[in-house]
């Protein structure tokens, strides 16, 4: 087998590359800074997530909340939604050129946006809303206060995600297309190592991917002219860059890609603008399956099958090499401030080069393939599931089987359906039967997902049982089997300092479904903070002082219930 560690060369100079013209004009100077403060990004537009593109830019605040976060243009409020998830409290606001801005993760609005959200809050006695103010309700102005930033919902620490959309078409557009002051003065720089694919629809149809190896930079020579030996045959690319703005801060993700063969172009990439329901194509854009395994997003050189994205050139898939043919290949990328990096290096057909990996048809496998344009439907002794059709990307070889365990924690075998490094688009059902002992409920049976050594961690993928068969829907691929939950949540560690009361919920398996508080009987607001399993309200104001009885109700999504009931003395 040859050797993988052959020598390339990566540029980290800066180039007089120009950037790719944005596909539109977008107004620039229209939108102020959504902070008073300098923009530094930890995040960029279009960076790979697990799952989903990035959808805005993600802005330091620097470990602090309660910033100011101000309207970048004229406009009124068309959405709020406060959430324990994703966004967190975020704001929509609509401006006369047609575009829309979204502030996430906010910590707190403005009075008067607040005063609105309480009243909606306290209507639909819920903590989660989505609520669409009636147009102009909520009027603001540029650079009005609308909300201090925050670390609410899903975000990881603080830090204001911003975007801007087309109002009409929903899409996300990158922010910097619109001029904001962000400022750049570093290139670009691809990593140490690329990706080769060795052409084979065979091995991919049975491994979700093309066989393929990485190859490293050796770091003695980064001289021009390195040569890559393959066999004959065709080959594509992926490779990994980051780019940086400022020393003082971390890498960002890149958006613009391109790869020429002997100077001319085969590939381009521009990540400008995305819908939502393209989103999750980003497992199709990137090699899922390294990702899978070691965390590494590496872009594909090329658009691979059942990628529909917006935002590539592609001529060519693979470039072919014949025997003792040199192609000469360069991968560059670049930002909108013109800086770029670069790899080139030479593609040498030799047909004493080994395959990439060794890839053996098993005879013996069933001939049952999953197709991404038609409804795949799959029976097996005691248990079933479809898949529909663009769930996949491409055509897959149907690998299933059922297992014998002995765990008492689990009402069916291991049911193992294809692979879990094979991406989804959208769910697949799957059904599975059980034969439930005549002591138990069958509402409270749920089909679990499950992972980790010896596969002893369970996720819920819900469900519903009727006549012997519990049917659930899930977006990803793995082993699967029912489990029992009659558990009620946990409602602890109960605190009343001064007006704040807290207490920490939690559920063991299905997962939380609803959670109120009462003061007396009377439904009362908290605030329930998912990613830190707290439940946290502020007494009010015209609560008089004395004792009064605090209740907390939280359920299950298989409707169990844990109620917690405490007196507490206001001052």
């Amino acid at each position: 087998m040859m050797s993988w560690l052959v020598r390339f060369s990566i540029l980290y100079t800066l180039s007089t590359l120009q950037p790719v013209a944005p596909q539109t004009e977008y107004p620039k100077g229209y939108f102020r800074s959504p902070l008073d403060t300098t923009l530094y990004l930890s995040a960029n537009f279009g960076a790979i997530r697990g799952n989903h593109f990035h959808s805005g830019i993600d802005i330091r605040t620097y470990g602090q909340e309660g910033l100011p976060v101000r309207a970048v243009a004229d406009g009124y409020v068309a959405r709020i939604k406060v959430s324990p998830y994703g966004y967190g409290r975020a704001l929509y606001i609509n401006h006369p050129n047609g575009y829309t801005s979204v502030y996430a993760h906010l910590q707190t609005f403005s009075d008067e946006i607040n005063q609105y959200v309480e009243q909606e809050q306290y209507r639909q006695k819920s903590f989660d809303i989505d609520a669409f103010p009636a147009r102009n309700a909520l009027k603001v102005s540029q650079s009005d206060l609308i909300a201090l930033s925050g670390n609410s919902g899903g975000s990881s620490g603080a830090h204001l995600h911003f975007e801007i959309r087309h109002t009409k078409t929903e899409e996300i557009i990158d922010p910097l297309l619109f001029g904001f002051p962000v400022e750049d003065k570093l290139a670009p720089r691809f990593a140490n190592s690329f990706i080769i694919y060795e052409e084979n629809a065979a091995f991919k149809h049975k491994n979700g991917h093309y066989p393929y190896v990485e190859i490293k930079q050796n770091v003695i020579s980064k001289k021009w002219g390195d040569t890559v030996k393959v066999r004959p045959g065709g080959y594509a690319f992926a490779a990994w860059a980051d780019d940086y703005m400022t020393p003082e801060n971390s890498d960002v993700g890149i958006n613009y890609l391109q790869l020429y063969a002997n100077g001319k172009q085969q590939f381009a990439m521009e990540l400008q603008r995305f819908a939502f329901d393209e989103s999750r194509m980003v497992n199709c854009h990137i090699d899922y399956n390294d990702y899978r395994a070691r965390g590494k997003k590496w872009h594909k050189c090329f658009v691979d099958n059942g990628n529909s994205l917006p935002f590539y050139q592609q001529t060519q898939k693979f470039i072919t090499v014949a025997q003792q043919q040199a192609v000469s290949v360069t991968i560059k990328t670049n930002d909108l401030a013109g800086y770029a990096d670069s790899i080139t290096f030479i593609l040498l057909g030799d047909s004493t080069q080994a395959h990439f990996m060794e890839f053996h048809p098993n005879n013996k496998e069933a001939n049952e393939f999953v197709y991404p344009a038609k409804n795949n439907i799959f029976k097996q002794k005691g248990y079933s599931f479809s898949i529909p059709k663009w769930a996949v990307y491409d055509t897959i070889l149907m690998t299933t089987k059922s297992t014998n365990h002995k765990r008492r924690d689990l009402y069916a075998p291991y049911i193992s359906i294809l692979k879990t490094d094979i991406p989804l688009q959208r769910s697949f059902t799957v059904n599975i039967d059980v034969t439930p002992d005549k002591n138990i409920a069958t509402d409270k049976l749920v089909v679990v997902r499950l992972s980790g050594k010896g596969l002893r961690y369970k996720s819920s993928e819900g469900g519903t049982y009727k006549n012997g068969v519990i049917t659930a829907t899930s977006k990803s691929f793995g082993v699967y089997s029912v489990a029992y939950d009659d558990e009620a949540p946990t409602i602890t560690r109960f605190s009343n300092k001064g007006d704040k009361i807290s207490a920490r919920i939690a559920d063991n398996l299905s997962g939380i479904s609803t959670y109120n508080a009462y003061i007396n009987g009377n439904w009362w607001l908290m605030e329930y903070d998912a990613k830190n399993d707290m439940l946290t309200g502020i007494l009010p104001k015209d609560l008089p002082a004395g004792k009064h009885e605090v209740k907390i109700v939280v359920t299950d999504e298989r409707k169990n219930t844990k109620t917690f009931t405490q007196t507490i003395d206001k001052p």
